[in-house]
């Protein structure tokens, strides 16, 4: 299949309604609602009581946790998002843009809660200044080392670097160049964690170990 269609993609849609079993959207948002924000500035403190849920429950939850948790960040993925970050937003006629931190101010508007994360995914403007939190990506990894006492090796459903959503960045150019990188790192990565008749057919050898998630120390919250 791989020979047949060099240049295909994968492409995994995430369903409000999960499937049996699942860790649905509402209960994503409840743990999200879990972040102990009495402990700012501790960020294993903060995050503590939704890691600790995790682990007490089944370990799909764990992977859908972070697979939702790719979908949001996803989707706040656009350049006027990134426009709309505050100290060193992105513009065109400047250098200082910081993927990485752009990220984690993503997180950051996921952490503050649905209604919040709806209102900036809906309008940009609202969009967290000059505030970040990304101890969000150490969640998922954590609840999975305190249940199965070793590391998660997992690729989520959704891209969540900079400039991953295509569609957000249209036609920029330095966005382009980016996305092209990292839609071509998520697929490999997606395809490596996709063992069986997929995983044969693409011809796709497995037992890569991937580097654990970028994370930045501190723990802002925003209001």
């Amino acid at each position: 299949m791989q020979e047949k269609y060099p240049n295909a993609s994968i492409r995994i849609e995430l369903s409000e309604q999960p499937a049996k079993g699942g860790l649905s959207e509402q209960a994503f948002w409840v743990l999200i609602d879990q972040l102990d924000w009495s402990k700012t500035g501790q960020d294993e403190a903060v995050i503590e009581p939704v890691v600790a849920a995790l682990a007490a429950g089944p370990l799909r939850h764990i992977y859908d946790f972070k697979d939702i948790l790719s979908q949001k960040l996803y989707l706040l993925d656009t350049e006027e998002h990134a426009r709309n970050t505050g100290e060193g937003a992105y513009r065109e006629e400047k250098d200082d843009f910081s993927p990485d931190g752009f990220l984690f101010a993503r997180c950051c508007a996921v952490a503050n809660g649905r209604e919040v994360y709806e209102q900036v995914r809906q309008h940009p403007a609202v969009m967290p200044k000059e505030v970040e939190f990304a101890p969000l990506l150490r969640i998922a990894n954590e609840a999975y080392r305190r249940q199965k006492e070793t590391l998660m090796h997992y690729v989520a459903a959704y891209p969540i670097e900079t400039f991953s959503n295509r569609e957000g960045w249209d036609a920029n150019e330095y966005g382009f160049g980016h996305a092209e990188q990292a839609t071509q790192t998520s697929r490999i990565g997606q395809c490596l964690e996709m063992p069986g008749l997929l995983g044969q057919l693409l011809g796709i050898e497995f037992g890569f170990e991937r580097s654990k998630n970028v994370v930045h120390d501190g723990a802002y919250f925003y209001s």
